[in-house]
């Protein structure tokens, strides 16, 4: 059940459409960077791709070695994680232009990898 649940939430985070794009497709970086900034419209947004993110990763350490995180144990806040894409897409301009799903998956695999 998990395994299905955590599949729901990452195709919902793939397919969720864009707030610019009218032909719809994923937000990419550079839209993400402007919606997880607090005070912004659509932090609500990325605080849920990050829930949803986090969650698949959760699932992943324990049924899929391929593609995980190790989510420390006492746990770590939606605003950390957010900062922590934050400064990742700052110091990445040239990753700007891809999917931001993508960009939030990487930025907490490369932040808590498993070892």
């Amino acid at each position: 059940m998990r395994k299905l649940i955590g599949a729901a939430v990452m195709a919902m985070a793939l397919l969720a459409p864009s707030f610019s794009q009218a032909g719809g497709g994923g937000s990419i970086v550079q839209e993400m960077r402007e919606f997880c900034k607090q005070g912004h419209d659509s932090y609500t947004y990325c605080l849920g791709m990050i829930a949803g993110l986090v969650y698949m990763f959760a699932v992943n350490q324990q049924t899929d070695p391929r593609f995980k995180a190790c989510i420390p144990k006492s746990g770590i806040t939606g605003g950390q994680i957010t900062q922590e894409f934050l400064n990742w897409a700052d110091d990445n301009p040239k990753e700007w232009q891809r999917d931001g799903v993508w960009g939030m998956a990487t930025v907490i695999r490369e932040t808590w990898p498993c070892k």
